[in-house]
């Protein structure tokens, strides 16, 4: 099915344009960040946003090669500002297109509302259909294999306007710059730019078309990480089948590390969450239990490492782990609160040998509070 095609009105992209540019350029004032790219580029940033969003508009604007640098432990590919400009603006463009061509059990793209929507279904689906069999997979390495012209292929496929196709062809089949050495890939797209989660969810949408309404089975997908839950043995042999033939033909493989495929009764954990069955043989139904896991109080830890690094305010630390806290309270459960994930916070960092202080006494205060109030 082709998508409703965009709206292509200046003044309506001149004010994202306006936008993108402000929120970015106090980006760079609060890191006090030398950037002689991003300056040279904001020195006449309205003429520049007019005549970029122009150039967009007409279908006349060409991209220059991403730039590799290397990171400490990794290789990042970034676009210069104006590209970053247009690739803004094309999201901007079909963001209202989503709805027609990605399925509804793709979950990313609703951001971290999508986390929490993906633990509520598999729960739900859990305590009120008899699943006996699980898939839990992640794809390897899933951006840098993604290719190019299937990928293209599937924009083509879904979108008729000229400016959409050709801009989307520049994206895709974008060149690296590697100090001076420039190469054009047949594999991969960047994992930083505002399109990667559309390209993304786009490029896996076969599998979630196979899976979406299928009798007996329960599929969900947040990026490369899905689910997929059958009812008979019979039913998860055939949905194995219909997985390995559709990941062939996207020339994908799975992580071994990271997927596992069986029975249910041991469980599985699923962007950050433990799911736990239990069955009352005699009534034949099943409760499910989920808890946090352990990833992701490391993850939080490493977040306020990070911060502590950084000489961040200790009262900003704080409020992280209480959003943090309060967030996974009301992805996991209705009743515990944010209370009990500090506390289950601060004794997995007593399990790593690593407690911030002042996150300490937070969890403490919180915990007197709670018991005398």
């Amino acid at each position: 099915m082709k998508a409703t095609a965009p709206h292509w009105k200046y003044v309506q992209l001149l004010a994202c344009a306006i936008t993108w540019f402000g929120k970015l350029h106090k980006q760079k004032k609060l890191a006090s960040e030398h950037n002689a790219l991003w300056w040279h580029f904001a020195f006449k940033w309205r003429a520049s946003l007019e005549s970029i969003v122009r150039a967009f508009i007409a279908g006349q604007y060409r991209f220059g090669p991403m730039i590799q640098y290397q990171m400490p432990g990794e290789t990042v590919l970034m676009w210069d500002y104006p590209d970053r400009l247009v690739t803004s603006l094309l999201l901007t463009s079909i963001k209202s297109t989503f709805k027609q061509i990605i399925s509804a059990t793709c979950m990313h793209l609703r951001g971290p509302n999508g986390v929490r929507e993906s633990i509520a279904s598999i729960q739900t689906a859990m305590n009120h259909q008899p699943y006996r069999y699980v898939m839990r997979l992640d794809i390897k390495g899933y951006y840098a294999s993604i290719d190019r012209k299937i990928l293209f292929e599937q924009i083509k496929q879904h979108y008729d306007d000229a400016r959409v196709i050709d801009t989307f062809k520049q994206v895709i089949f974008h060149a690296i710059d590697n100090g001076g050495n420039v190469t054009v890939p047949e594999k991969g797209i960047p994992r930083r730019s505002s399109l990667s989660p559309f390209l993304g969810a786009l490029y896996l949408s076969p599998i979630d078309r196979a899976f979406e309404n299928r009798q007996g089975i329960f599929y969900v997908r947040y990026m490369d990480d899905f689910i997929i839950m059958a009812q008979t043995k019979a039913q998860y042999v055939r949905a194995r089948k219909i997985l390995f033939k559709l990941l062939r033909s996207l020339k994908l493989k799975l992580s071994p590390r990271k997927s596992r495929m069986g029975r249910l009764m041991d469980g599985f954990h699923f962007l950050g969450a433990n799911f736990q069955v239990s069955r009352n043989i005699w009534q034949k139904n099943q409760a499910v239990t989920i808890t946090m896991h352990d990833r992701s109080c490391r993850r939080a830890l490493d977040k306020v490492q990070t911060m502590t690094q950084d000489a961040v305010n200790p009262a900003t630390r704080q409020r992280y782990i209480m959003q943090w806290a309060a967030w996974w309270a009301l992805a996991l459960s209705q009743k515990e609160s944010l209370y009990t994930y500090i506390n289950h916070w601060i004794k997995f960092c007593l399990g790593q040998n690593t407690v911030p202080r002042d996150i300490t006494l937070l969890g403490l205060g919180l915990l007197i509070k709670q018991t005398f109030t």
